[in-house]
């Protein structure tokens, strides 16, 4: 195995770049890198459609859409087979778009009005160190997060369903 700096020269030159960055830093990289370079975004950068809906659960500017990597979802498995640039959808709107898109389109749902009661481990929250994370302190147990408030996969959700 062969490491190297992270550089434009370098990034250039790979046949299939995945990016997995926090939300924001994508981005400025891809806007350093040829456009016939072929990627995966693991991060959020390019998931939203809507600028509005980047600007305000995100925050920054909203650097553009890409094909959404989604293939259940109709109509994706061949826009991602003919992309150069896909968006890899989020675990939680992954999870939710699968189980709730197919009755949205049968319309045996109301879609603005769904709520999702998920759980996960402690690997969702990010990698920032933090007491209420250590193993100790969540063994046998669960904690809200983010309760009452924007949630970050909201408008990806709404789009996918």
């Amino acid at each position: 195995m062969v490491l190297d700096e992270t550089t434009p020269d370098v990034l250039n030159q790979a046949d299939l770049l995945f990016l997995s960055l926090p939300h924001g830093e994508s981005a400025a990289i891809v806007q350093a890198l040829d456009a016939d370079v072929w990627i995966v975004d693991l991060g959020a950068d390019f998931r939203f459609a809507s600028a509005d809906a980047w600007v305000a659960y995100c925050g920054g500017d909203h650097a553009g859409s890409w094909t959404y990597g989604l293939p259940e979802l109709p109509g994706k498995r061949d826009e991602i087979a003919s992309s150069t640039q896909v968006a890899n959808p989020g675990c939680y709107p992954t999870a939710v778009s699968l189980a709730l898109a197919p009755l949205a389109k049968a319309g045996v749902i109301e879609p603005t009005d769904i709520v999702v009661v998920a759980a996960s481990g402690t690997s969702g929250a990010g990698r920032k160190a933090s007491d209420s994370l250590l193993a100790t302190n969540v063994m046998g147990s669960m904690s809200a997060y983010k309760v009452g408030g924007v949630h970050q996969h909201t408008p990806e959700m709404e789009q996918s369903i």
